[in-house]
Formats: structure tokens, C-alpha cells, sequence
């Protein structure tokens, strides 16, 4: 009998250790991502992205004749070579969004200028993170596609409100 629940312990902490290990490979994938992704230059092709990142998830060509690949959370979009990366941030990720008139008020107090940091400690992570050129040419979304918040050179530049 003890032999029995020996055996079954064993296997429990194995099974449970090894799906550890697949979760923290995911998280560090994901990071390695999240590091690489933004900083790869325009113009790439296609075949040299994916000599970096890999094999994408899937591939699709959109009705412009762009060919994104999937990698988990990022989008790489070609069209015909690398010219925007977007990176979505998966539901229950960070707190929901708050209620409308405080996301207004919050999006409005912004001044224009401010640090895309600053922009996120204020309003909390973004929903999507669309990268033209890093650092130079970036948009993030709030409250569900409400706010779409346009930064050049790492600074604030221009909000949008879609009603």
C-alpha cells in the first residue's frame, strides 16, 4: 500500500513538474518575442523574419494583399516586405477597462508629449500595441478600440476618439 501512494506521488510531482516547464517555455517564448518583435527593422522579407523568429503559427493574406504571420500574441505584417508589428494582450490580462467617461477623462487629461510609460501608468496596459517603426511610429488602443493613441518618437502625439 505505501509502495502504491509512493508511486502515485512520484507521478504526480513529475506530471505536475513537466507542465510547469511547458508554461514557463511559453513565458519565456513569449518574452523572447516581446524583446525581438518590435526592434525588427522595415523591409525585411518574410523569410528573413522567420529565419529569426521561427515558424510562424499560421500565416494568412488579408484582402490588401497582406501576408501577416502569427506568432501567439504578435502579428508581423508584410506587405510586400515587414512594415507594421502588432502585439494583442490576451483577455484577463490586466484589469477591464474602466467605464467610459473615466477612460475619456484620463485619455483627455493625457498632454501631449508624454512618454508612452507615462501614457501606461495612467491608463494601464494597453489592448493593442501597433509598431510602424519602434520608438518612431507607434499606436495603442484603449477601451475596446475607443482611443487609438498615436506616438512618434516614443511621445505622445495625437489622440483619436472612435465613437
Amino acid at each position: 500500500m505505501k509502495v502504491l501512494v509512493i508511486a502515485i506521488s512520484i507521478i504526480a510531482l513529475v506530471g505536475s513538474s513537466l507542465s510547469c516547464g511547458q508554461s514557463d517555455t511559453q513565458a519565456a517564448e513569449r518574452g523572447a518575442l516581446d524583446r525581438i518583435v518590435p526592434r525588427l527593422p522595415n523591409g525585411l522579407s518574410i523569410d528573413e523574419v522567420e529565419e529569426r523568429l521561427g515558424e510562424p503559427k499560421s500565416q494568412v493574406e488579408n484582402e490588401d494583399s497582406e501576408i501577416v504571420l502569427n506568432y501567439g500574441l504578435w502579428q508581423v505584417v508584410f506587405h510586400p516586405s515587414l512594415y507594421v508589428r502588432i502585439r494583442s494582450y490576451a483577455a484577463g490580462w490586466r484589469l477591464p477597462d474602466p467605464p467610459v467617461a473615466q477612460l475619456d477623462r484620463k485619455v483627455s487629461a493625457l498632454k501631449l508629449g508624454s512618454s508612452r510609460r507615462t501614457v501606461e501608468r495612467e491608463l494601464d496596459k494597453t489592448e493593442a500595441w501597433e509598431i510602424s517603426t519602434y520608438g518612431s511610429r507607434e499606436r495603442l488602443w484603449y477601451g475596446d478600440g475607443r482611443w487609438e493613441l498615436y506616438f512618434t518618437d516614443r511621445r505622445l502625439s495625437g489622440k483619436v476618439l472612435y465613437h
